[in-house]
């Protein structure tokens, strides 16, 4: 699958396009970048519940 741009999404909704598609891509790219946030957490000794009080 090719990746999606997000810029071109209601050009493909209007024209019929891939909105189940874009949407999934969409949700797998915030999910990475997610994890993402969650390692550096993790590397600085945060967590959800105590980001704050870490400090």
């Amino acid at each position: 699958m090719d990746e999606y741009d997000p810029s071109t999404i209601w050009n493909d909704i209007k024209e019929g396009g891939r909105l189940a598609e874009c949407v999934i891509d969409l949700a797998k790219e915030a999910k990475a970048k997610q994890a993402l946030i969650d390692n550096a957490f993790a590397e600085l000794g945060l967590t959800e519940a105590n980001p704050i009080d870490a400090l």
